[in-house]
């Protein structure tokens, strides 16, 4: 969607007043209208009742909807900046190498490869795997969602 100069500037303005209000709150604003099932999620987590807000996992460079792609994607080492141990008990399970096993058998079980992807397939459970960047980077590429993190 494309914005005249006007409607940028607005946003501009929008974010700068807001960000004195503290950064979880310009996150909430924006995203109450982008990704509201999100917001609500987090709202209810322990991580918003233990003052964790956007910018512990996904940074502080997105500010702005014509920047959505500076905002990390948490990987498991910015999961084990507070919770090493559930970090190390993940990577040693099974469930690290969901994504390498599904990369390795892309016809599994006879499926049609339409149904290997989403969350209705073997993606469904296979994308918690363990994923490199540049995996990451990939998937990003086909749209926001389901499976882009590890």
């Amino acid at each position: 969607m494309r914005h005249s100069t006007f409607q940028t500037m607005l946003i501009i303005l929008f974010n700068l007043i807001f960000v004195s209000a503290g950064s979880a709150q310009v996150c909430v604003e924006c995203h109450k209208k982008v990704t509201p099932n999100i917001v609500s999620d987090w709202q209810l987590s322990k991580h918003s009742q233990n003052k964790i807000d956007c910018t512990n996992c996904h940074g502080d460079q997105h500010k702005y909807m014509v920047d959505v792609p500076k905002a990390q994607i948490p990987t498991p080492e910015t999961c084990a900046t507070c919770h090493e141990a559930r970090v190390k008990q993940f990577k040693s399970g099974k469930h690290a190498a969901a994504w390498a096993a599904m990369k390795a058998m892309p016809t599994a079980h006879w499926q049609p490869m339409a149904l290997m992807e989403g969350m209705k397939g073997c993606g469904g459970c296979h994308k918690i795997g363990l994923k490199s960047e540049a995996e990451i980077k990939e998937l990003k590429k086909s749209g926001p969602g389901f499976g882009i993190a590890s």
